[in-house]
């Protein structure tokens, strides 16, 4: 068994996407279940495939190989962002209707931004949307309790918020279904 460059180059990318699966289980980093069985059978599949090409003689790799690595490392980029944004309790959404040139409101379309101290209003508010609290639950982990605990919250995402296995948001959920 030989092991060349371009194995360890798989091998690196597999641990790469193991490292992922792995930094699932720190709190303040939220993967899909989806996306951690695709992180883990992405981990198994590449170091899997090191092992199996190593037993091959002159196994031919393609130059785009070596640029496989990025691929985990900008998901890890992305988490590492999302972990150091995700904590700022501060920032929060707020929609704005923009019209269509010389039109009215209902012929616009709907604009969210990522604004500093407004958010939670909204979340808490029962006459938010349920588009509007959907984003405000995805992109906000923080003002997650407060979503669930909002009136006009829909079942299917309050079925996604309890999915998260959050203790402040399940006691949220809890204090809906006592009243």
């Amino acid at each position: 068994m030989h092991w060349s460059a371009e194995e360890f180059v798989l091998v690196i990318t597999g641990v790469l996407f193991a490292g992922i699966v792995a930094s699932s289980r720190l709190p303040r980093v939220e993967l899909t279940p989806t996306s951690l069985r695709a992180f883990a059978i992405g981990a198994a599949v590449f170091i899997g495939a090191a092992a199996a090409l190593a037993t091959v003689e002159n196994a031919s790799y393609p130059p785009l190989l070596w640029i496989l690595p990025l691929v985990p490392l900008m998901v890890i980029v992305v988490l590492v962002r999302d972990a150091l944004v995700g904590g700022n309790s501060e920032a929060t959404d707020q929609t704005v209707t923009m019209g269509a040139q010389g039109g009215t409101a209902d012929s616009g379309f709907v604009v969210t931004q990522m604004l500093v101290g407004t958010g939670e209003t909204l979340a808490a508010d029962p006459g938010a949307t349920a588009e509007q609290l959907a984003e405000i639950a995805y992109a906000q982990p923080t003002l997650r309790p407060v979503v669930a605990a909002n009136p006009a919250t829909p079942s299917n995402l309050l079925e996604w918020l309890a999915s998260l296995g959050d203790p402040a948001v399940q006691r949220a959920i809890g204090a809906r279904a006592a009243h």
